[in-house]
């Protein structure tokens, strides 16, 4: 089984985990149920209620009731399609351009590959 790696992890300030998010770059309706299993099982793995997942123009959020310990209590209760306004310029998913970032009220620079 293939190990997931969160792209962001939100922590409280004495450690507990509050959310996985997995950002994909394109819309995962063919995966899509494979994509949430993922979500799911890396939610298990670090103990943490919330998962947000990020795909394309998608947003889906999955909380655990932790009604049961091996993730069947994990479920979507939340889906949105984000406003045009929201989504990166369309040249950003191609390798080589340039995303502006904030990180700590300095500006950073990242480049997609």
């Amino acid at each position: 089984m293939k190990t997931s790696h969160p792209d962001i992890i939100v922590t409280s300030p004495d450690g507990e985990y509050l959310m996985i998010v997995e950002v994909k770059l394109n819309n995962v309706s063919i995966n899509h149920q494979n994509v949430i299993d993922q979500l799911k099982r890396t939610m298990i793995g670090f103990g943490c209620s919330v998962g947000l997942l990020v795909a394309g123009e998608r947003v889906i959020v999955l909380r655990d009731s932790f009604d049961d310990s091996h993730g069947s209590s994990i479920r979507v209760v939340g889906e949105a399609t984000l406003p045009n306004f929201l989504l990166p310029p369309g040249d950003c998913g191609k390798a080589g351009s340039r995303v502006s970032l904030e990180r700590g009220g300095k500006p950073t620079r990242a480049v997609l590959t």
